[in-house]
């Protein structure tokens, strides 16, 4: 008698953990899915990184060629001033 009385005690909680089981499933799913896109963002955003550093360096090197032109013009301008000086003086 005590078997019959627990069976349905036992589908009872067999039904629920098959219940609580899907849910874990579909909610494994689900991260798994997220992390996926969480990767592939992370490759795209990889990849932006790769293609801005070489942008930088592209811009600092020509930053230093902008940098070199003007010091070379100044120097040039001190040399013409110190001309014009030496042609007033004579």
């Amino acid at each position: 008698m005590k078997l019959l009385k627990s069976v349905p005690l036992l589908w009872t909680t067999i039904v629920l953990l098959a219940i609580a089981c899907g849910a874990l499933l579909v909610q494994n799913r689900n991260q798994a899915t997220s992390i996926r896109q969480f990767a592939k963002d992370k490759v795209k955003v990889e990849k932006k990184l790769v293609v801005l550093d070489s942008l930088i360096k592209q811009n600092n090197q020509n930053l230093y060629k902008v940098l070199d032109a003007a010091i070379d013009a100044k120097m040039e301008a001190a040399d013409a001033k110190e001309k014009l000086k030496n042609q007033l003086k004579k």
